[in-house]
């Protein structure tokens, strides 16, 4: 499946990897993101909090940012008025973007209601995230996530771990699960 993600000339191409605790996400991805860095390959590593970000930075042996410090920029902000947030462009074409607990970005949903201040309450971040990513040509996009997480916020559901919501945003998913658990022994009890 990495492999079809990686190789596909189709716009919008994204792969959900999913998997409970323990059934080796991240250390794939730690793999993955090694072996892409030998064939000078670019990667992003992408994380909804600080602390996934840093995590996913010491399995990958790479630097890894929050969501929004790679997405956002601030708008013109004149005389410490506040302008609001923007979508940046993306400057990385042919990288592969690689978002770790994306179970954890809300999208906005039917019935949820949009600000008009251009802050980051009111904006919709699994649609911002696609926007950058897909801004530059040939980029690829990796969301990884357990899907016995917690939904975000709001939410019945983690829309960036759901084929179905991926197509309604006009990406072209495919998904695929771990399901064996590796980190403990078998007869570990």
């Amino acid at each position: 499946a990495l492999d079809r993600l990686l190789a596909t000339p189709k716009d919008r191409a994204t792969l959900i990897l999913k998997g409970y605790a323990g059934t080796g996400k991240t250390t794939l991805v730690g793999a993955l993101v090694k072996v892409l860095a030998a064939e000078r390959r670019p990667v992003v590593l992408l994380a909804p909090t600080g602390r996934a970000a840093k995590v996913l930075s010491s399995y990958a042996h790479a630097t890894a940012s929050t969501i929004h410090r790679r997405i956002y920029r601030v708008n013109g902000e004149e005389e410490g008025s506040y302008g609001g947030m923007s979508v940046a462009h993306n400057r990385d074409a042919d990288t592969l973007f690689v978002v770790d607990e994306a179970s954890m970005i809300g999208g906005r949903g039917p019935g949820v209601s949009s600000g008009r201040d251009g802050g980051f309450g009111d904006r919709d971040l699994l649609t911002d995230l696609f926007q950058h990513v897909f801004s530059a040509p040939r980029c690829k996009l990796l969301l990884i996530g357990d899907p016995a997480q917690l939904p975000p916020v709001g939410s019945d559901h983690s829309p960036a771990l759901e084929v179905k919501d991926l197509a309604d945003l006009g990406l072209l998913p495919g998904s695929i699960e771990l399901t064996d658990v590796v980190r403990q022994a078998e007869d570990s009890g």
